[in-house]
Parts: C-alpha cells; structure tokens; sequence
C-alpha cells in the first residue's frame, strides 16, 4: 500500500494477548497503538491521527468492544471495526445486531485469520463486502 502505512487502533486487556497481537500486526507491517480499555482508546482517538481500523475485544471490564466501536464510529465513521472474542457465536448476537458491518475474529487466531479479517475490515470501510 503506497503512502503512509495503515493505522490499527488496537485494544485488548490481557496483557499477554495484547502483546502477541503486537507483534503480528507489526509482523504484517501495520502500525499499531494499543490501550487496555476502551475508555481510554476513546480518549487516544482524540488526540491521535485518524485510525483504519479498530480491532477490540468484545468482552472487556468497563466499556464492552460493542460499545467501543458504537463510539469510535461516532468519532470516525469510516474506520473498519474487527471485533474479537474467544465466546461462542451465539454469545455475540447483540453485537451482531448492533455492528452488522463489522468482521468478528474467533480467538485464539492464526496470523492468516487475523490478515484475511484486516483484509476485510478494510475493504468494508472502502465500501468492500464483509464476512
């Protein structure tokens, strides 16, 4: 991709998943910049250069992942949400109804699932078709 390198707004509060999440997305040459919460993301978004993508946990303490990109596409309409958890399918039906343009990611994920839902993420913002 020519110009400057796509912008993942990461957030995840495990520390250890977060960490590994790091290092794939910077493995896939994506600059990233984590928070542990939503709230505080919500407030990063504010005083960062716009986003491409947002990709959160669904199941945080505090602000939930659904409630977070409800708000940050309030903030930045066009950014691509992917939406992770390691619950059932059935367990996200709200966010489902809530977020119908967004990619959910089933954790634990490979790094080939987690490019191909970047991938997708992406071409929804730009108007490309989702999952």
């Amino acid at each position: 991709m020519p110009g400057s390198p796509v912008r993942i707004l990461l957030v995840e509060d495990e520390a250890g998943v977060a960490e590994t999440v790091v290092d794939l997305l910077k493995a896939l040459g994506y600059e990233v910049v984590l928070f542990d919460s939503g709230e505080a993301a919500l407030e990063g978004m504010k005083a960062a250069d716009p986003f491409d993508l947002l990709i959160s946990d669904v199941v945080m303490p505090g602000m939930s992942g659904v409630e977070l990109a409800c708000e940050a596409r309030r903030v930045q309409p066009d950014m691509g949400v992917i939406l992770t958890s390691g619950f059932s399918a059935s367990s996200l039906e709200e966010a489902r109804q809530d977020l119908s343009d967004c990619i959910f990611l089933h954790k634990p994920y490979s790094m080939s699932d987690l490019s191909r839902s970047i991938s997708e993420g992406l071409g929804a913002r730009d108007g490309g078709v989702t999952a």
